[in-house]
């Protein structure tokens, strides 16, 4: 499930019906990724096109990296030349097959047209095409499932100018003028009926909001008036119908960071199911003990400014489904979230009945150190230890007693390399049933 590319494609293409294509031709070829390539773009995706050929017609070519190979018919699996993250392309030149995508999801695109075109009968020089994967929804939900939660802290990098030299040297634009479509990609991609983020600035508002607004998702508060909502829920309008929504900014300011540490909290309505369910969003304050001491209280005060504004939500629905998403900036095992588990709050990835992604979910991210798979983060993967984002769900009714009103089947770390070049941290999703 960590290598949720490769097992999307080999589900798909296991649920295709066998064809005896001309296997012959076919298995003279050898598919063929770069060593130098992240797994996702690499060996993955040539075992998802190995997959995908042996469902289409029997076939099972052997897989070599670059250093490997020799001569003879190839598949060749790389970027060739494609910027954009979207792209992809399936060229033909005498005993090459290219297939060349901008990143790991626009290269799973390839390779489902390429089963798709043998399973029609067509031979690998006949399926030449190239496209764009945006606006697609690649991940359908999980079965079973009628909402899905996403959520992301996506960085505030405000400038309209200035590029940071670290990123300069890569050549990656991080201005949001650029990004935001990444970003918006992301949340088409996996078509969410709640998005929440953090560091959502009102410069990053001008372009993500209108692309948004498209696709049907609308902003439930963007504030009170005074103050920005850095913190913001989105729904999409085709699935959820908003009941009530708050915006709520944490003071005293020394401890709001500008205003960008705050709550959001409502409550919301399936459309499908008419099923009601709250869900809070926040951002707590972000120093270490070390650096600014008191801190720890401070992500504690504010946690309990989020229970208590829970509690008033479910005084006035009932026992319905409670969720809270956000980045924390504190473990599991801090004072704060001490807390939420005391309460009865439980993590998603604890509760899930198909899937829980135990990764960290942080990576780097600023205009100093640019960006990487790197983690500052401590501890293990195995226990949580370094995840400072959080996906809690409730799990008490008004009595007290063993509650949820909600099955957590899937939640998931979004790793794909190209996020890290727009997203704070790693962005990750629930897929729910009410």
């Amino acid at each position: 499930m960590k290598r949720h590319i490769l097992m999307a494609v080999i589900a798909a293409c296991m649920a295709m019906p066998l064809r005896a294509a001309a296997p012959s031709a076919i298995s003279r070829y050898t598919i063929v990724y770069s060593a130098e390539a992240e797994a996702e773009e690499g060996i993955d995706m040539a075992l998802a096109l190995q997959a995908a050929i042996k469902a289409a017609t029997g076939s099972e070519l052997a897989i070599l990296s670059d250093k490997e190979a020799g001569k003879g018919k190839q598949i060749v699996i790389g970027r060739g030349g494609l910027k954009d993250a979207f792209d992809y392309s399936i060229t033909a030149s005498s005993d090459r097959i290219c297939l060349n995508g901008g990143g790991c999801w626009a290269m799973t695109k390839a390779v489902r047209l390429i089963q798709e075109g043998l399973m029609e009968g067509k031979t690998l020089r006949q399926i030449q095409t190239s496209g764009n994967i945006y606006a697609e929804q690649l991940f359908p939900r999980t079965e079973g499932t009628d909402l899905r939660i996403l959520d992301d802290n996506i960085w505030q990098y405000d400038s309209d100018t200035d590029i940071p030299d670290p990123w300069k040297a890569v050549g990656v634009d991080c201005r949001d003028e650029v990004r935001y479509r990444a970003l918006a990609e992301v949340v088409l991609a996996y078509m969410p009926d709640i998005l929440t983020m953090q560091e959502y600035s009102s410069h990053m508002d001008r372009y993500l909001a209108p692309e948004l607004a498209k696709y049907g998702y609308v902003n439930a508060v963007d504030g009170d008036g005074a103050h920005w909502n850095f913190t913001p829920i989105f729904y999409n309008v085709n699935t959820v119908r908003p009941v009530r929504s708050r915006y709520i900014l944490y003071t005293p300011e020394d401890y709001s960071n500008g205003g960008t540490k705050c709550l959001t909290a409502g409550v919301f309505t399936l459309l499908s199911s008419g099923r009601t369910f709250c869900l809070l969003n926040t951002h707590l304050w972000w120093k270490s003990e070390k650096v600014c001491p008191g801190s720890e209280l401070a992500r504690a005060s504010q946690l309990r400014l989020c229970m208590a504004q829970a509690e008033n939500l479910l005084s006035e629905v009932g026992d319905v489904p409670l969720f809270i998403t956000g980045d924390m900036n504190c473990t599991l095992h801090s004072i704060g979230m001490q807390q939420l588990l005391d309460y009865g709050y439980v993590p998603v990835q604890n509760a899930a009945t198909v899937h829980g992604d135990r990764r960290c979910g942080h990576h780097v991210c600023g205009p100093n150190e640019g960006f990487s798979r790197k983690t500052m983060r401590v501890g293990t993967e195995e226990d949580f230890y370094g995840a400072i984002d959080h996906f809690m769900v409730y799990s008490k009714n008004r009595q007290g007693n063993v509650f949820s009103g909600a099955e957590i089947k899937v939640f998931e770390r979004i790793q794909a390399y190209f996020t890290i070049e727009f997203t704070d941290h790693y962005p990750n999703f629930a897929d729910i049933k009410l």
